[in-house]
């Protein structure tokens, strides 16, 4: 396999730089030694931590109790759908079937 081809099979790592005052970086190699691991290692864990943090925190929506029985409300007993939203049913049927819209 020649270098670059079928890159999908291979997990490639990239480098990150990162720019750190001098007083940051001490906090961070300080700390990354209390785990006995490399900064390195440290800020990859720290980076990956808090990314999931804020990926679950974005994909989860909080509603007031108000809000919350409206939404129950309208789960059991569902509004009828008006002439747009059938319409609109209708077309993404014809997608998934692969027709084209002239």
């Amino acid at each position: 396999m020649r270098r670059g081809e079928n890159s999908s099979r291979r997990s490639k790592i990239e480098p990150l730089v990162i720019k750190l005052s001098p007083a940051d970086r001490q906090i961070l190699a300080t700390t990354a030694a209390l785990f006995d691991t490399a900064l390195a290692g440290y800020a990859e864990q720290l980076l990956h931590k808090q990314a999931q943090v804020i990926r679950r925190q974005s994909l989860t929506i909080q509603l007031s109790p108000r809000d919350f029985a409206t939404f129950m409300k309208l789960c059991d007993h569902p509004a009828k759908p008006n002439a747009a939203l059938r319409r609109a049913f209708q077309q993404s049927l014809g997608l998934l079937r692969g027709e084209t819209r002239s």
